[in-house]
């Protein structure tokens, strides 16, 4: 009996302890929920602006008045802040304008490229202005895992308006906007003259797209940025070249007539690919870089393509192409070859 009443009030003591677990996890699971905006690291957009706004600047170019002087920029490391390459135009008297008393902070170009539009800058007197601003590094994340549709936040300097926030979708990806191997990823965010520059991020604080220019038409304004992966590769190559290097197979491709291969049209006598044996005509059905081996990508656009060559470091010379060839699939090794920034027009429409 004295056993049966001791068990009974183990019982009862667990199912108590249970009950109590479940109200405290409830209470933290709101409390995050309320407070962040979700579970995880997702956010909520005020929160992520609050966070976001201390590794985004205000950037003055006294020489460049035809485009109002004011670009935007933020922080990838210690020392070193991203913005347009257009933003820093004629290379003097550009200064980093405090967001708390408007104190300007000189600053200096030390890499930049025209094509892709990206400038890196250091400022002076980094430690006085890291101190006064309570200033953090933003997180840059992966632009391929945001697919169409995906959330995207924006925050700049339009026209002037400092710190000025809109919110959006990722409207498209991979768009081609000259003859040069860059390409931009498209938002309905608004990207106007100020925001130039400045971090397109995602539900989770992360940089996911470098704003860069809008183009205006019937239907409103359509805001194009570049892609993380895109910059990710330029600061890599920047660090090891002191320039882009763009890594080409030297084909010329289209689509089939029903519209659903990749196909090569013609070749570089001597090229990259005509040297590994790819042919006219053959199909190309998937691509192993560096930066997505051993998964490789499958290639159904000419666009995906291009851009997945255009991401490769400098530095990475060898791909694997998988091809068709009358009905029949190989495994072609290709070692590409480069072509320097210098090379190619840059894009007028900034």
């Amino acid at each position: 009996m004295k056993n049966c009443f001791i068990q009974n009030s183990l019982s009862l003591i667990r199912h108590s302890l249970l009950v109590i677990y479940i109200i405290v996890i409830s209470f933290i699971t709101a409390y995050i929920v309320l407070y962040t905006g979700g579970l995880g690291s997702i956010k909520s957009t005020e929160h992520l602006v609050r966070e976001v706004k201390k590794g985004t600047v205000l950037i003055e170019n006294k020489l460049d008045t035809a485009n109002g002087g004011i670009g935007t920029g933020f922080i990838i490391g210690e020392n070193l802040i991203v913005t347009n390459d257009h933003v820093i135009q004629g290379n003097g008297a550009i200064t980093v304008v405090s967001a708390n008393d408007q104190t300007r902070y000189e600053a200096e170009v030390i890499s930049t490229d025209a094509i892709v539009d990206i400038a890196i800058l250091k400022l002076k007197k980094w430690d006085e202005f890291k101190k006064h601003e309570g200033a953090v590094i933003l997180p840059i994340g992966d632009s391929r895992e945001t697919l169409e549709g995906d959330k995207v936040v924006v925050i700049g300097h339009p026209w002037g308006l400092t710190w000025t926030v809109s919110e959006g979708i990722m409207s498209s990806k991979n768009r081609r906007v000259g003859s040069n191997p860059k390409y931009v990823d498209q938002v309905d965010a608004k990207i106007f003259q100020g925001n130039s520059g400045g971090p397109v991020f995602n539900e989770y604080g992360e940089v996911i797209c470098v704003s860069e220019l809008m183009f205006e038409g019937k239907g409103g304004s359509y805001g194009f940025c570049i892609p993380s992966v895109l910059l990710k590769k330029v600061l890599g190559d920047f660090q090891l070249f002191g320039e882009v290097r763009w890594r080409a197979m030297n084909v010329s491709i289209g689509l089939t007539e029903d519209g659903n291969s990749v196909i090569v049209n013609s070749l570089d006598a001597n090229g990259a690919a005509d040297k590994a044996g790819i042919k006219v005509n053959d199909k190309i059905l998937a691509i192993y870089t560096p930066h997505n081996h051993p998964v490789g990508m499958v290639v159904t656009d000419v666009n995906s393509l291009v851009s997945e060559i255009a991401t490769m470091s400098g530095a990475d010379e060898k791909i694997k192409v998988l091809i068709e060839r009358n009905g029949e699939k190989q495994m072609i090794d290709v070692i590409t070859n480069y072509k320097l920034s210098k090379e190619y027009e840059p894009d007028k429409a900034k």
